[in-house]
């Protein structure tokens, strides 16, 4: 037997109307008394999902381990770290977008060089990427000509 069935049957079997309307204002009353209590329930539920989720993506990410390909060529080519340093001044005083390009040839190497050079001239620098120039190419930087040739 279903539930509404069952219920059905109770409330054939009531005849005074009186019971009938009494249990009727007695569901709209109880109906009347919870619906504040099913919105509070409501409200505190969807504030409870906005934390829980806000907290799962503020989740801190893994730390990875960031590797620069110009820290990887210095690494392979067996220079010491003074060198890589001196090639992250280099590079962040040309505005260079891969300073790895320096370790390609010697032209590069001496573009990169002037151009440090013409925003903040420093011998020591200078001297330190000439004698780099030398151990890597074999040519001092000033053999290097950096200008580039105009298309025709």
């Amino acid at each position: 037997m279903s539930a509404s069935w069952l219920a059905t049957a109770i409330l054939a079997q009531m005849y005074e109307p009186e019971k009938l309307e009494a249990l009727g204002r007695g569901f709209l009353k109880q109906s009347a008394e919870t619906t504040p209590l099913a919105w509070l329930a409501v409200v505190v539920a969807a504030v409870g999902l906005f934390i829980f989720f806000r907290l799962c993506r503020q989740r801190p990410a893994e730390e990875v381990e960031r590797v620069t390909h110009l820290a990887e060529s210095v690494h392979a080519l067996g220079l010491r770290p003074e060198v890589l340093d001196d090639l992250r001044t280099v590079a962040g005083r040309a505005a260079m977008t891969h300073p790895t390009a320096m370790l390609l040839s010697p032209a590069n190497l001496a573009r990169a060089a002037r151009a440090a050079q013409a925003r903040t001239a420093d011998p020591v620098l200078q001297e330190r990427l000439d004698q780099l120039s030398l151990k890597l190419f074999g040519k001092h930087l000033a053999d290097c000509d950096p200008t580039t040739q105009k298309n025709v």
